[in-house]
Protein backbone atom coordinates (compact mmCIF):
# COMPACT_ATOMS: atom_id res chain seq x y z
CA UNK A 1 0.00 0.00 0.00
CA UNK A 2 1.38 3.25 -0.92
CA UNK A 3 1.43 5.84 2.37
CA UNK A 4 -0.87 8.62 2.40
CA UNK A 5 0.16 12.06 1.98
CA UNK A 6 1.10 13.88 5.62
CA UNK A 7 -1.60 16.46 4.73
CA UNK A 8 -3.99 13.66 3.85
CA UNK A 9 -3.04 12.28 7.78
CA UNK A 10 -3.46 15.62 9.34
CA UNK A 11 -7.63 16.09 7.25
CA UNK A 12 -8.55 12.79 8.32
CA UNK A 13 -7.40 13.17 12.13
CA UNK A 14 -8.41 16.68 12.58
CA UNK A 15 -11.98 15.48 10.95
CA UNK A 16 -12.18 16.52 7.29
CA UNK A 17 -11.98 12.96 5.97
CA UNK A 18 -14.72 10.28 6.22
CA UNK A 19 -14.24 7.00 8.33
CA UNK A 20 -13.72 4.15 6.59
CA UNK A 21 -10.64 1.38 6.16
CA UNK A 22 -7.56 1.62 8.02
CA UNK A 23 -4.28 3.53 6.90
CA UNK A 24 -0.91 2.06 6.97
CA UNK A 25 1.88 4.83 7.22
CA UNK A 26 5.41 4.55 7.74
CA UNK A 27 7.13 5.70 10.52
CA UNK A 28 8.75 8.98 9.22
CA UNK A 29 5.44 9.78 8.19
CA UNK A 30 3.91 9.38 11.43
CA UNK A 31 6.66 11.34 13.47
CA UNK A 32 7.41 14.13 11.10
CA UNK A 33 3.82 14.80 10.41
CA UNK A 34 0.94 13.16 11.54
CA UNK A 35 2.02 14.99 15.04
CA UNK A 36 0.75 12.86 17.82
CA UNK A 37 -0.69 14.87 20.81
CA UNK A 38 1.42 14.16 24.14
CA UNK A 39 -1.89 13.54 26.50
CA UNK A 40 -3.80 11.40 23.23
CA UNK A 41 -4.50 8.93 25.39
CA UNK A 42 -8.11 9.14 24.33
CA UNK A 43 -7.28 8.32 21.10
CA UNK A 44 -8.55 4.83 19.65
CA UNK A 45 -6.67 5.65 16.59
CA UNK A 46 -3.53 4.86 17.79
CA UNK A 47 -2.48 2.13 19.84
CA UNK A 48 0.89 0.28 20.32
CA UNK A 49 2.01 -2.82 22.11
CA UNK A 50 3.97 -1.69 24.88
CA UNK A 51 1.63 -0.18 27.17
CA UNK A 52 -1.53 -0.06 24.76
CA UNK A 53 -2.10 3.55 24.01
CA UNK A 54 -1.18 4.93 20.86
CA UNK A 55 1.32 2.92 18.27
CA UNK A 56 1.65 -0.44 17.14
CA UNK A 57 4.17 -1.43 15.33
CA UNK A 58 4.73 -4.20 13.58
CA UNK A 59 7.41 -6.03 10.76
CA UNK A 60 10.09 -3.73 10.26
CA UNK A 61 8.97 0.05 12.06
CA UNK A 62 5.89 0.07 10.09
CA UNK A 63 2.93 1.99 12.20
CA UNK A 64 -0.83 1.24 11.91
CA UNK A 65 -3.09 4.46 12.37
CA UNK A 66 -6.32 2.81 12.93
CA UNK A 67 -9.87 5.01 12.62
CA UNK A 68 -10.95 7.04 15.79
CA UNK A 69 -14.62 7.24 16.33
CA UNK A 70 -17.02 10.00 14.89
CA UNK A 71 -16.79 11.86 17.57
CA UNK A 72 -13.40 12.70 17.64
CA UNK A 73 -13.51 14.14 13.81
CA UNK A 74 -13.03 17.39 15.51
CA UNK A 75 -9.95 16.74 17.84
CA UNK A 76 -7.45 18.57 16.73
CA UNK A 77 -3.73 17.16 17.15
CA UNK A 78 -1.20 19.15 17.85
CA UNK A 79 3.06 18.70 17.41
CA UNK A 80 4.60 16.32 19.54
CA UNK A 81 8.63 16.01 19.64
CA UNK A 82 10.33 13.13 19.02
CA UNK A 83 12.16 13.20 21.68
CA UNK A 84 9.22 13.66 23.96
CA UNK A 85 6.77 10.82 22.41
CA UNK A 86 9.89 8.62 23.21
CA UNK A 87 10.15 9.65 27.12
CA UNK A 88 6.30 9.17 26.73
CA UNK A 89 6.88 5.32 25.13
CA UNK A 90 9.30 4.99 27.96
CA UNK A 91 7.22 5.74 30.70
CA UNK A 92 4.65 3.69 29.43
CA UNK A 93 6.84 0.52 29.13
CA UNK A 94 7.81 1.11 32.95
CA UNK A 95 4.08 0.99 33.84
CA UNK A 96 3.85 -1.94 32.14
CA UNK A 97 6.41 -3.13 33.49
CA UNK A 98 4.86 -2.74 37.02
CA UNK A 99 2.10 -4.12 36.41
CA UNK A 100 2.71 -6.94 35.47
CA UNK A 101 5.11 -7.59 38.03
CA UNK A 102 1.90 -6.41 40.13
CA UNK A 103 0.09 -9.17 38.65
CA UNK A 104 2.36 -11.92 38.80
CA UNK A 105 2.98 -10.99 42.97
CA UNK A 106 -0.33 -11.45 43.50
CA UNK A 107 -0.76 -14.64 41.66
CA UNK A 108 2.41 -15.59 43.02
CA UNK A 109 3.47 -16.40 39.61
CA UNK A 110 6.65 -14.66 38.93
CA UNK A 111 10.76 -15.41 39.37
CA UNK A 112 11.13 -13.26 42.20
CA UNK A 113 9.49 -16.28 44.54
CA UNK A 114 12.40 -18.53 42.91
CA UNK A 115 14.83 -16.01 43.08
CA UNK A 116 14.15 -15.55 46.80
CA UNK A 117 14.97 -19.25 47.33
CA UNK A 118 18.10 -19.93 45.09
CA UNK A 119 20.25 -16.87 46.71
CA UNK A 120 18.63 -16.23 49.74
CA UNK A 121 16.84 -13.11 49.57
CA UNK A 122 14.24 -11.04 50.61
CA UNK A 123 11.05 -9.97 49.06
CA UNK A 124 13.03 -6.64 47.93
CA UNK A 125 16.06 -7.71 47.26
CA UNK A 126 14.19 -10.33 44.62
CA UNK A 127 12.71 -7.82 43.27
CA UNK A 128 15.22 -5.42 42.54
CA UNK A 129 17.55 -8.59 40.92
CA UNK A 130 14.68 -9.78 38.77
CA UNK A 131 14.91 -6.08 37.65
CA UNK A 132 18.39 -6.39 36.69
CA UNK A 133 18.17 -9.38 35.50
CA UNK A 134 14.67 -9.14 33.10
CA UNK A 135 15.98 -5.51 32.27
CA UNK A 136 19.40 -5.52 32.33
CA UNK A 137 19.37 -1.88 34.07
CA UNK A 138 17.64 -0.90 37.19
CA UNK A 139 17.47 2.70 37.59
CA UNK A 140 16.67 3.94 41.27
CA UNK A 141 13.66 5.19 39.96
CA UNK A 142 12.96 1.69 38.74
CA UNK A 143 13.76 0.22 42.05
CA UNK A 144 11.92 2.57 44.19
CA UNK A 145 8.65 1.79 42.35
CA UNK A 146 9.03 -1.85 42.57
CA UNK A 147 10.10 -1.99 46.38
CA UNK A 148 8.12 0.56 48.05
CA UNK A 149 4.38 1.76 48.27
CA UNK A 150 3.37 5.13 49.01
CA UNK A 151 2.62 4.37 52.60
CA UNK A 152 6.50 2.91 53.32
CA UNK A 153 8.39 5.44 51.08
CA UNK A 154 7.41 8.38 53.74
CA UNK A 155 8.77 6.81 56.56
CA UNK A 156 12.54 6.36 55.07
CA UNK A 157 14.32 9.08 55.65
CA UNK A 158 16.84 8.34 52.57
CA UNK A 159 15.56 6.35 50.09
CA UNK A 160 18.61 6.81 47.87
CA UNK A 161 20.79 5.46 50.61
CA UNK A 162 18.08 2.95 51.35
CA UNK A 163 18.75 0.87 48.13
CA UNK A 164 22.08 1.21 48.21
CA UNK A 165 21.99 -1.21 51.73
CA UNK A 166 19.83 -3.57 49.59
CA UNK A 167 22.76 -3.48 46.87
CA UNK A 168 25.29 -4.21 49.08
CA UNK A 169 23.47 -6.91 50.59
CA UNK A 170 22.59 -8.34 47.01
CA UNK A 171 26.06 -8.22 46.24
CA UNK A 172 27.28 -10.17 49.11
CA UNK A 173 24.72 -13.20 48.42
CA UNK A 174 25.10 -13.15 44.20
CA UNK A 175 29.04 -12.86 44.35
CA UNK A 176 29.14 -16.83 45.98
CA UNK A 177 26.93 -17.92 42.90
CA UNK A 178 29.59 -16.11 40.26
CA UNK A 179 27.41 -13.03 39.91
CA UNK A 180 27.46 -9.59 39.71
CA UNK A 181 26.65 -6.14 38.49
CA UNK A 182 28.22 -2.68 37.83
CA UNK A 183 26.80 0.67 39.31
CA UNK A 184 26.27 3.79 37.27
CA UNK A 185 26.93 6.43 39.87
CA UNK A 186 23.64 9.03 40.30
CA UNK A 187 21.45 6.29 37.69
CA UNK A 188 21.65 2.84 38.83
CA UNK A 189 22.96 -0.27 38.30
CA UNK A 190 23.41 -2.38 35.16
CA UNK A 191 24.08 -6.51 35.33
CA UNK A 192 25.58 -7.77 32.01
CA UNK A 193 24.05 -9.93 29.41
CA UNK A 194 26.49 -12.74 30.18
CA UNK A 195 25.48 -12.37 34.00
CA UNK A 196 21.67 -12.28 33.25
CA UNK A 197 22.11 -15.74 31.06
CA UNK A 198 24.13 -17.22 34.01
CA UNK A 199 21.31 -15.98 36.41
CA UNK A 200 17.79 -16.98 34.05
CA UNK A 201 20.03 -20.66 33.85
CA UNK A 202 20.26 -20.69 38.13
CA UNK A 203 16.43 -19.99 38.28
CA UNK A 204 15.36 -22.46 35.57
CA UNK A 205 17.27 -25.07 36.90
CA UNK A 206 15.96 -24.46 40.47
CA UNK A 207 12.15 -23.77 38.69
CA UNK A 208 12.17 -27.03 37.21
Amino acid sequence: MTPPRAEELLSYFTGLAPIGEPVTVTREIAMADLAIKNNATYYDCLNYLLGGRFIRRVGTGIIIVLRRPEEMRKSRIEALPEKKLRDELEILAEENHQLKATIARLTGSNNSVVARKVFGLTEAEASIVMILVERGVATYDHIQSAIYSFDTIDRINDVGEAIRSHIKRIRQKLRPRGLDFSTTYGLGFEMDEAGRAKARALLRTRAG
